[in-house]
């Protein structure tokens, strides 16, 4: 298989490719945090699939004690972390970094610092842009809990908002560097009614942000009163249950356009434990939070559960899993419900996904349903998995390509200062990489021969009685 088969089959699928899947911007979250948590089995910044995803959102850094700075915590920096991250963007140039600054545990105190005074907030808006550059990050996107509320004074919903303003005008007013572009600014919103009406004027921050990532999970919890074992993402559902569709409408309404819409999507379940094992419907009595304490199950511990032979069940009205062990309740993403999800970003259509988190998902292929399950599954409700491909295996072919000249160059040399010794070495080593080169680019064939096939088929979701992670 050569060089001008690979293009022909490109050039076969291009204009096809620019129709489906382009437009939706795919914000993967990793959490910096993950390395700590999950030792050994934790996802390494150099496992990820750089082509899972248009912008990668690291997670978390926050607002130093004096409001005019970020800080980074200690274990990010004692581990390289956005050194590690950036260099994923030599795989794929087209990759966006975006340092998040906030998250639950971080609290307001160091937002509320931040807002208190305008002085502030330009010192710090001119602070983090020279850190973003420094660590070459391409933006920032801020995740406070919450404005207003949990230790927030009211006045912050105002003083938030004109932060924005200023963050957008620094932004836009930048000298950009060379071989650079413009830095992005994305705001992360909890999406129930409750924290719109007291922590975001919805029209000014809209106005002034790329992009509104809203966390589509979460929606109910152990938190909730009266507790009952209610599912935390669901797609659907009826008048007054917090579902994804009617509040993707609601802030529609309250001035989100589509385009800048960005639907959250969790690789986490949420548990409960039921108050009696015997009534274990949805909407059952619960006591508290099951074996996850509230923090949530990854969908890479889950599925082991699935895999083990429990039942799953599928909620018709809100189209997602749950499933039940002994008292114990979850409700759950699988591979169909999260495709579902994504078709309905692209039939919408919304800007994109926020998928929360690639370290969630099952990176090691130890699920039996391949690597990155989670995020392949939302690729293909984009219909983007085309785009995906070929961009992946242009960049491998580059990448060979590179390899290859470099090993020329290299011969080149040895055979000016008549080194014969190493010229058959170099000679040996590019004889080597161009059969690698073959092999990868015939896969390569195939498999985009392939993903071309599945565009000219109608989309379909597999059946709820389909077991998860066994597609």
């Amino acid at each position: 298989m050569n060089v001008y088969t690979i293009v022909s089959v490109f050039v076969t699928v291009i204009s096809l490719t620019f129709v489906q899947g382009q437009h939706f911007q795919r914000f993967c979250v990793y959490n910096g945090f993950a390395i700590a948590r999950d030792g050994e089995h934790a996802l390494q910044p150099e496992d990820i699939d750089p082509f899972l995803c248009t912008h990668i959102v690291f997670s978390f850094a926050e607002v130093d004690e004096t409001g005019t700075r970020l800080k980074d915590p200690d274990h990010f920096e004692a581990n390289y972390l956005y050194q590690r991250i950036i260099r994923l963007r030599k795989l794929n140039h087209r990759l966006n970094m975006i340092l998040s600054v906030g998250g639950w545990d971080k609290g307001s105190e160091g937002f509320s610092k931040l807002v208190s005074s305008r002085e502030n907030m330009l010192k710090f808006t001119k602070w983090v842009i020279i850190y973003l550059r420094r660590f070459d990050f391409d933006g920032l996107d801020f995740d406070w809990q919450f404005p207003a509320l949990r230790d927030s004074s009211l006045q912050d919903k105002k003083r938030f908002a004109d932060l924005c303003d200023v963050i957008a005008l620094e932004f836009d007013i930048e000298e950009i560097p060379d071989i650079k572009w413009k830095l992005t600014f994305t705001l992360t919103f909890h999406p129930l009614l409750p924290v719109m009406h007291f922590g975001y004027d919805i029209p000014r921050l809209s106005s002034k942000a790329h992009y509104i990532n809203l966390k589509m999970y979460d929606l109910y919890g152990h938190w909730d009163d009266p507790l009952l074992a209610r599912h935390h993402s669901a797609l659907t559902g009826p008048k007054g249950f917090n579902n994804i569709n009617d509040l993707v409408e609601m802030w529609e309404e309250k001035g989100v356009p589509g385009h800048k819409m960005v639907l959250g999507m969790p690789f986490f379940g949420k548990s409960y434990r039921l108050e009696d094992p015997a009534i274990s419907m949805p909407g059952a009595p619960a006591i508290g939070p099951g074996t996850d304490n509230g923090d949530g199950i990854p969908l890479k511990h889950l599925c082991h559960l699935i895999r083990s032979g429990l039942n799953e069940s599928f909620i018709p009205s809100q189209q997602v899993p749950y499933l039940v062990q002994g008292d114990e309740w979850i409700g759950y993403d699988n591979q169909r419900s999260i495709m579902n999800k994504a078709t309905f970003v692209f039939n919408k259509p919304l800007a994109g996904v926020l998928l929360y988190s690639l370290d969630m998902d099952d990176h090691k292929g130890a699920c039996g349903a391949g690597k990155f399950p989670m995020s392949m599954s939302v690729i293909h409700g984009l219909q983007a998995y085309m785009l995906y491909m070929q961009r992946k295996h242009m960049a491998i072919g580059e990448i060979y390509r590179t390899k290859i000249n470099s090993a020329r160059v290299s011969r080149r040399a040895y055979f000016m200062a008549g080194k014969k010794d190493m010229v058959a070495k170099e000679d040996k080593k590019i004889a080597g990489l161009q059969k690698e080169q073959d092999i990868a680019m015939g896969k390569m064939t195939a498999e985009v021969q392939s993903a071309q096939a599945m565009m000219n088929k109608p989309f379909e979701l597999p059946s709820p009685n389909q077991r998860s992670f066994n597609w």
